[in-house]
């Protein structure tokens, strides 16, 4: 965790907020050379040891809505909304 004054985050707040974003960093905010607060990315997304919990916490399917949804992801698909493809393939 590297350590960023008061004065250098609020001249730079986006700079250490894109850092904390999207290159994941945490920081201590210093006050006077003191420790005063910590900046750090939110978490986000599900680990791939939580999935078991994160299933298993999910209500079951009452008869005939298995079908249901496949039915609504196949028209969905035909219509072509399919989340699986990418609109923007990369060249």
């Amino acid at each position: 965790m590297s350590e960023v004054t008061v004065a250098d985050l609020a001249r730079n707040l986006s700079e250490f907020l894109n850092r904390a974003t999207y290159r994941r960093e945490e920081f201590v905010i210093t006050r006077g050379g003191k420790p005063v607060a910590t900046l750090s990315p939110v978490p986000s997304g599900v680990r791939i040891s939580d999935l078991e919990r994160v299933f298993s916490a999910l209500p079951d399917l009452a008869p005939g809505d298995l079908a249901a949804m496949e039915s609504d992801v196949f028209d969905a698909r035909k219509a072509g909304n399919d989340p699986t493809s990418d609109p923007w393939p990369s060249s």
